[in-house]
């Protein structure tokens, strides 16, 4: 199938760890014979001006947009599939990621690890678009996804955050009609970062009980360093979590999945 892996970032204050990142992205597309297209900051004008001003200080929901733009190019170019992926997601196991290609769309689903108001552990699972892929017998659906985003950003008098026409309406659509889901990447919260770099056993646990299977691709959520006060401070952590996962993503992770799934085989055999 004649593939295209496209992602988008700006052009200035790149970080280290990003840069990184993009290299897994580029290289998981060259081994798997996939053409590779990154646009910068003129990425940003696939949205409408209108669009744009609206979402003005919401970035993502400019972005969220802008690569159905760029996925529904890439189709009428001629390519049978376009895959989307953050420029914050690290491929750390590359030979083991696959995006079934029967999917005629996909988008990925997330297991956000937090806290609720007592403090106590909790999992709740969404669906986001850090990962998405659209084939050309989903172009009909591409653009009424493009057009609802369109419609979205319209009709509100006032935009609340960025999940607008992203992660709350790909998991409020999921819950109407059960979307195709990419599995096996992750998406690693504040929390779940410093449990990483800790190695606290029991928290990474729970995530990957939840998760329901191994990761081998990880959003790093870029989010958090755009809202820290010091981005320089939070980088570190986050080329600890890169150098982490790349060195012992599978031993840090996925091993707590297997030795659960080993324990809930002989547990119940068939």
């Amino acid at each position: 199938m004649n593939t295209i892996v496209v992602q988008s970032f700006r052009a200035n204050d790149v970080p280290s760890w990003i840069v990184e990142c993009m290299a897994t992205v580029r290289k998981w597309a060259q081994d798997n014979g996939f053409c590779y297209r990154f646009m910068g900051d003129g990425f940003l004008q696939l949205a409408p001006d209108w669009y744009r001003e609206k979402a003005a200080g919401y970035l993502t929901v400019v972005t969220d947009l802008a690569r159905l733009e760029l996925a529904k190019q890439c189709l009428l170019e001629g390519f049978e599939r376009c895959i989307w992926i953050d420029a914050d997601v690290v491929i750390f196991l590359p030979s083991l990621l696959n995006i079934d290609p029967h999917l005629p769309f996909g988008f990925c689903r997330e297991v956000w690890l937090g806290r609720d108001g007592l403090g106590r552990l909790i999992c709740d699972e969404r669906v986001n678009n850090s990962v998405c892929v659209f084939r050309q017998d989903s172009i009909e659906w591409l653009e009424n996804y493009i057009a609802n985003c369109n419609s979205i950003v319209k009709q509100l008098p006032i935009l609340r955050d960025n999940l607008e026409v992203g992660t709350r309406y790909l998991t409020n659509l999921h819950r109407l009609q059960r979307l195709p889901l990419i599995d096996h990447v992750g998406l690693i919260s504040r929390l779940l970062m410093e449990a990483i770099l800790r190695q606290d056993t029991g928290t990474l646990r729970l995530f990957m009980e939840r998760t329901g299977g191994p990761l081998y691709a990880a959003n790093l959520c870029n989010y958090f360093r755009t809202r820290a006060s010091d981005p320089r401070v939070i980088d570190d952590k986050y080329r600890a979590v890169f150098r982490t996962l790349v060195d012992r993503g599978d031993e840090i992770l996925n091993s707590i999945w297997y030795a659960g799934d080993a324990l809930r085989g002989a547990r119940n055999p068939s």
